[in-house]
Parts: structure tokens; sequence; C-alpha cells
């Protein structure tokens, strides 16, 4: 029991990825000086996909359409996130959405779009892209990223 090839190997690679989702970044929404409460603006993604996002205290509204199965039909969905902040050390406040899912409620950085709702990595089921890499793949790209950064190697 427990010998080489043991474990999860029937799972290998069958999550999707976070990489590949929509995703919605409060850091990058902090950044652009997106969050100060009574905005209104659309965020764009190189798919063509597009949500309106509403600003508020402690909260924002995001409201995007979905097409449906059926042939025109399509679903309009309004999501309320609720935001929270916690103090950093040296000053200021680090925001966090605080996950919409069903009994979630985590304080996370990111929010990924699959399917119908705006939701946490762990209320998906989303496994990064290193998560299915093997040793030699992990080794790979290791010798990429010290090429990339040094130019050498």
């Amino acid at each position: 029991m427990g010998g080489f090839g043991s474990g999860r190997w029937y799972r290998h690679g069958t999550r999707p990825l976070a990489e590949y989702c929509l995703q919605l970044d409060i850091n990058k929404l902090k950044r652009d000086d997106l969050l100060r409460p009574g905005l209104r603006y659309s965020v764009h993604w190189e798919s063509g996909t597009n949500i309106g996002i509403a600003t508020f205290h402690d909260e924002i509204e995001h409201s995007y359409t979905i097409n449906c199965d059926k042939e025109d039909d399509e679903e309009h969905i309004g999501e309320l996130v609720f935001l929270e902040r916690t103090p950093c050390n040296f000053g200021g406040y680090r925001y966090w959405f605080l996950c919409p899912g069903k009994h979630c409620g985590r304080r996370v950085s990111r929010l990924y779009g699959l399917g119908r709702y705006f939701l946490c990595r762990h209320c998906h089921d989303l496994a990064y892209a290193s998560q299915n890499e093997d040793k030699v793949d992990c080794l790979n790209c290791k010798m990429r990223k010290l090429r990339e950064g040094r130019g050498q190697l």
C-alpha cells in the first residue's frame, strides 16, 4: 500500500485551471483606484466578455449576461460581493473579497468566472497549472524562469 503510482493518479489534470478562467482581482481594482464608493464601470477581457461593476461602501455589485443553452436565451445575473479591509503593518489597508459562494465566505483576493457565477478557487474546484506538473515539468519551468530573469543558463 502506498507504493509508486498510488494516490490520486486518476484525478491528474482533470480539474479546470485557474489561469484559463475570467478573474476579478481586488488588488488590481485597488491599484487602479476603482474601489471608491459611487463608481460605475465595466471590466473587459480579451475574450470579449465584460461585466458592469458598481461600488458601494463595503461591497461591489457586478452584473453581466450569460447565454443559456437555448437559442437567443440570455440570463441577466447581478451579484453582490462584500468587501473586507485588514490593516497593514506599515499603515493603510488591504482589501479582500468575501466569496459569495453558498456556505463559503472565504476572504480571497481573486474571484473566478466559471459557469454562472464569480466565486473563489475553492468553490469552483480550480487547480493551478503548477499543481498538474510532474517533476520534469517543474524543473523545466524553473529553468525557463532562470533564463528569463538572467538572460543566461
